[in-house]
């Protein structure tokens, strides 16, 4: 079982290529490390709000991105010396942001759809108008799930429609040649992007659904992170294949948020313990914050 840790942190965001996170507080506060090494390197004071997951680290450009759902909008702040580089408060009700896989932002607001923003200056590359979730293909460029009125996997600019079960994509992720998506209160169904065909179904336990999802690249396998929400306590660490088989599930006593290292093949919590994903073996201890 993975151990508890009370800590202040409530979100992380993790630079896909980069050796650098963001670990924030409810709002506000981000800390950011490197990865293997327990104390903070700087703490950013920033406009982030409570709520969604309105914060990401593109160290390649020395840029946090963080965001607010009321006034401030987004804004931009030097990793190295933590002055505001550039803001954009006509950005208004930011649900979340997200690294891309070509060093830009995804910014996604509601009622608005996303926008595709530059880290260096806060310019907007691209608007992607009615979407509310975007999930990128890490494997091959131009693969993506989108999530609107209507849930499509677009490939090479062919579009397929997937059939929603529930009201609202929690996670997904993409494999070479699959896609797994959970849903709230519902399974996770895993398609064969070769047609956008579900080939395999994993039912969590009545009362729980997977807040998260990534695929191991050495293991081969789909993991997510399942949660209780009746309890709002037990989290387990799940491996399955593409077929939705269950291979292995690790049992977490950990709060709020866990993040996936692709680089480590690792997941880190806001326990500030990182763990191994194949086995759930501790690799590491990063110097969070406190509950006070």
């Amino acid at each position: 079982k993975i151990e508890k840790r009370m800590t202040a942190i409530r979100t992380i965001s993790v630079s896909p290529g980069g050796d650098v996170f963001a670990a924030a507080k409810f709002e506000k506060t981000v800390h950011l490390f490197r990865l293997g090494v327990a104390e903070s390197i700087t703490t950013i004071q920033t406009i982030m709000d409570a709520g969604g997951h309105r914060l990401a680290v593109v160290p390649e450009v020395d840029c946090l991105v963080a965001g607010a759902y009321h006034r401030h909008g987004l804004a931009g702040y030097s990793i190295s010396s933590g002055e505001l580089i550039w803001s954009r408060k006509d950005l208004k009700r930011v649900q979340s942001i997200e690294n891309d896989r070509n060093g830009n932002v995804l910014c996604f607001l509601e009622g608005k759809g996303g926008v595709r923003i530059s880290p260096e200056n806060g310019v907007t590359v691209e608007s992607h108008r009615g979407v509310k979730k975007m999930f990128l293909s890490r494997f091959k460029d131009g693969i993506r799930f989108e999530v609107a009125r209507d849930y499509r996997v677009i490939a090479q600019g062919v579009t397929s429609k997937i059939e929603p079960l529930s009201f609202a994509v929690l996670a997904a992720a993409f494999s070479g040649d699959c896609l797994a998506i959970s849903e709230s209160g519902g399974p996770v169904r895993v398609f064969e992007l070769d047609g956008v065909t579900e080939i395999g179904r994993i039912q969590p336990p009545r009362g729980s659904h997977f807040l998260s999802l990534n695929y191991c690249d050495d293991l081969k396998l789909f993991g997510g992170v399942l949660w209780d929400f009746n309890s709002g306590k037990e989290m387990s660490l799940v491996h399955f294949d593409r077929l939705g088989s269950e291979v292995r599930r690790i049992s977490f006593k950990d709060g709020y948020h866990v993040a996936y290292i692709p680089s480590r093949g690792s997941i880190v919590s806001c326990s500030g313990i990182e763990y191994s994903w194949d086995d759930g073996a501790e690799v590491f201890r990063y110097d969070f914050p406190r509950r006070k």
